[in-house]
């Protein structure tokens, strides 16, 4: 089935590989087949650029323009694109080291793109099931079966700019990069691609659009940004995305900074290995979904979002565990700065489905940082379906000048509660806090010594919060607090 997102009159004009020599069968070459199509749509549309159509078969290529001539001119650049039967029916094989669509001329390149084509590559499938491929896979990022290929290379020179490339229907798998922008570009497009497989996903500019599913999994990076120069991934929108068994959902190609202005919506983050995503600045994540499962999966998780720069929102999430928890936290905030300002966690849900004793949601929010002012966590929900306590904060140094309010944690287990504290601010310099209208309670029976509160509650404000089963206040100073009105039953 011919790719239904490009429309049927750009097909219906589009040049046919197959009549410039094209071998169907991959024994041979089709670089040259490719080259001669794509300066034949481009003399057809009169210099504008042009579609060419790919037959369902099986095609060697490297190289295939995704623009005609020689160079491109600023205001008239002569976009090719690309049309497959569908993605499973033609095949676009890379060979070794090479690029299966490339724009690699001077200037500023408009439109085009590539629809309905499974793009191979010459790395390998790796097992997610078992820690010897864990270590070479994720550990080093460079596996003993590398691969040396680019699906899809957009590459205009120093200072010249991608505009509005579309990447629509695709299977893109096995390559060292998926897709591949090496420098500047704006607004590119992708609708129901997979990309699996590869060492970066997707390594694309600002202003990506995502719409219908694509699915990435499989990779050390699904999404990241250019290294070159100030690329960073900035003012982006990702709906309906998934990044799934991964190093790294989404993450700036350094490792170290992470997404500004950017939104998150109805996408899911599933089993990556560190981060899934890493939060610089002023981003919302809304609406998602992140699982850990226990499975066959034997690699550790650090955490499912990290936190390292201040105005961020984190709202309205699932975070499920199916038997595998966080080594760090679900949100992990350590700000890359001694003090960060201002983040926004509320009416997420944090819950367990594992009827074990090992059953737990893993910490939901750590402040690991030196120092974090104006946090709001409010309205989310806890419930665990067995473990030892009921977590929910946690600050070993400070946290101040925070609202922790309207929160319902619940432990439905069956054995003695353990010694954990639901919300511990455990630094010395964790003040200026309210803490009120939040619930503990556990189902079982109440043996243990925990505590639903504990730590330092100077010049804080601690009212109206209900403990059942789930422990008393501990504080260890309250200089200046406000503690009234609190009630704890143990039935």
């Amino acid at each position: 089935m011919i790719s239904a997102s490009i429309g049927s009159n750009a097909v219906k004009n589009a040049v046919n590989v197959m009549d410039f020599g094209a071998d169907n069968t991959g024994t041979r070459s089709s670089s040259a087949a490719f080259a001669a199509a794509a300066a034949s749509a481009d003399d057809k549309s009169g210099g504008l650029g042009g579609t060419v159509f790919v037959p369902a078969g099986e095609y060697t290529v490297q190289d295939a323009p995704l623009s005609a001539g020689a160079s491109v001119d600023t205001f008239q650049t002569r976009p090719i694109t690309w049309v497959g039967a569908g993605a499973g029916q033609t095949y676009i094989t890379v060979p070794d080291g090479e690029a299966g669509f490339v724009t690699t001329k001077s200037g500023t390149h408009r439109g085009g793109g590539v629809y309905g084509l499974t793009i191979k590559g010459d790395g390998n499938s790796p097992t997610m099931s078992n820690t010897a491929v864990e270590a070479d896979w994720y550990d080093s990022g460079t596996p003993a079966n590398a691969a040396t290929t680019t699906g899809i290379l957009l590459d205009n020179g120093a200072g010249n700019e991608i505009f509005d490339f579309t990447v629509s229907e695709c299977d893109i798998k096995n390559h060292r990069y998926g897709v591949k922008y090496t420098g500047r570009g704006r607004s590119p497009k992708f609708h129901n691609n997979n990309v699996w497989h590869c060492h970066h996903g997707i390594t694309a500019p600002e202003h990506p659009l995502f719409s219908g599913t694509n699915d990435l999994r499989y990779n050390w990076i699904c999404y990241t940004s250019p290294a070159a120069g100030s690329n960073h991934i900035f003012d982006c929108t990702f709906i309906g995305v998934k990044f799934m068994y991964s190093e790294y959902g989404i993450v700036h190609d350094d490792e170290a900074l992470g997404v500004s202005n950017c939104t998150f919506n109805n996408c899911i983050f599933g089993m990556n290995r560190k981060a899934s995503v890493v939060l610089n600045t002023e981003s919302n994540i809304n609406g998602c979904y992140f699982i850990t499962t226990s499975d066959t999966y034997t690699y550790t998780l650090d955490e499912a979002v990290l936190v390292k720069g201040r105005g961020n929102a984190i709202s309205s999430n699932l975070f499920e565990s199916f038997g595998n928890t966080y080594t760090n936290a679900n949100i992990h905030v350590n700000p890359t700065l001694s003090a960060e300002q201002l983040l926004t966690v509320a009416n997420n849900t944090f819950a367990s489905t594992t009827d074990t004793a090992s059953g737990e949601v893993g910490l939901p929010i750590l402040f690991a940082g030196t120092r974090f002012d104006g946090a709001v966590i409010s309205g989310n929900a806890v419930a665990m379906s067995n473990g030892t306590d009921v977590q929910f904060v946690s600050s070993p140094n400070r946290l101040s000048y925070s609202s922790i309010t309207g929160n319902v944690l619940h432990g439905e287990t069956t054995h003695a509660n353990g010694t954990g504290v639901a919300i511990s601010l455990a630094g010395s310099g964790c003040k200026y806090n309210t803490v009120t209208g939040n619930v503990c309670y556990y189902d079982g029976t109440s043996t243990g010594s925990s505590y639903f509160l504990s730590g330092y509650l100077d010049y804080s404000a601690v009212t109206g919060n209900t403990s059942v089963r789930g422990g008393h206040i501990n504080a260890t100073s309250s200089t200046g607090a406000q503690i009234a009105n609190n009630a704890s039953h143990n039935p």
